[in-house]
């Protein structure tokens, strides 16, 4: 398996949510809730590099319901995180 091509053909957090058939509502609502803590946020705005993260899940998973958003949201504090 070509891990790089995997990545290249992934979607955007905004992307995914909007293709998904399942949990949608779950998924917005993690999203939100998302338990980052003021030392979280200060580690992750700090990070200096690019960092590729490729999730591999699926809308009706229940761990994929509560982790993914979670993943997102840390992407979406610094621009480093893709």
């Amino acid at each position: 398996m070509d891990i790089r091509e995997k990545y290249e053909l992934g979607q955007t957090w905004p992307e995914w949510l909007e293709a998904i058939a399942e949990n949608r509502e779950r998924f917005q609502i993690n999203y939100e809730k998302c338990p980052l803590t003021d030392e979280d946020l200060s580690f992750l705005r700090n990070i200096p590099r690019d960092v590729h993260i490729l999730a591999i899940g699926a809308d009706w998973c229940g761990d994929v319901v509560r982790q993914l958003p979670l993943v997102a949201r840390m992407c979406a504090e610094n621009a480093h995180l893709h």
